[in-house]
Formats: C-alpha cells, structure tokens, sequence
C-alpha cells in the first residue's frame, strides 16, 4: 500500500474508532555501505529503514503505536495500540496534540552556526 493512501486509511479508521484527535509521524532513511580491498570493491549493501507511529486522544489520555509495516494488519495493530495504550498508564494530566502556530521564523540552517552555546540561546 503507497504511504500516503495508508495515512489517510489510518487516519479515518482512527476517527471512526473514536480517537478524538490523531497524528501521524513517518520516518524513512537511506543508508550505503561499502568494503573495498586494495582497491576493489569486496561488499556492499544498500539499506532502508523507517516506520509510522500513531499518536491519539481515547477519552483525554493519549495512546500510541507504532509499526513498520503498511498493510491493513498494521492498520488494525495501530488503532488497536492506540485504543489500549492508555489504560497502561496512570498519568492524570491533561493531554493536548499541539495544533501548531499561524507562523514561523525562517531559521538559517548553513555555515558557521558559532558554539553549541551560542546555538542553544537561539533556539
């Protein structure tokens, strides 16, 4: 199933089991590696790694799951997670998916930075 037709199956399920409000965080990467003796390539492999988490609200406690497959067993899997998650907990705070803000400052994120110090107070 493509990436982005599982996120919207996930998240209508999501809804219709009753989370309240839900997000979707996905991660991918790339990697290469490769052996070489005297010259001469000897091994390589190319790897690629990622996974989807589910993150909602059931009844004002937040639940999660999480998958690296995306096929409809782990569509069932996350809701599942998510629903039965926060019976595990006995945290009492009040829990919030934050909506985001109207703006952003356009950080530049090239060159010389200066310290991490100096970062830091930036941030």
């Amino acid at each position: 199933m493509q990436k982005e037709q599982f996120i919207r199956e996930l998240l209508a399920a999501a809804q219709e089991s009753g989370i309240s409000e839900a997000e979707v965080y996905y991660y991918q990467a790339e990697s290469m590696r490769a052996l070489t003796n005297q010259g001469e390539i000897e091994e390589y492999s190319v790897n690629t790694t990622g996974g989807l988490s589910l993150r909602g609200l059931v009844d004002g406690k937040m639940g999660m799951s999480y998958t690296e497959a995306l096929d409809k067993d782990a569509l069932v899997m996350l809701i599942r997670g998510v629903l039965e998650s926060p019976t595990l907990t006995s945290d009492q705070d009040e829990q919030i998916i934050f909506e985001g803000s109207p703006a952003y400052e356009t950080i530049a994120a090239s060159g010389n930075l200066g310290t991490p110090e100096a970062r830091i107070d930036r941030a």
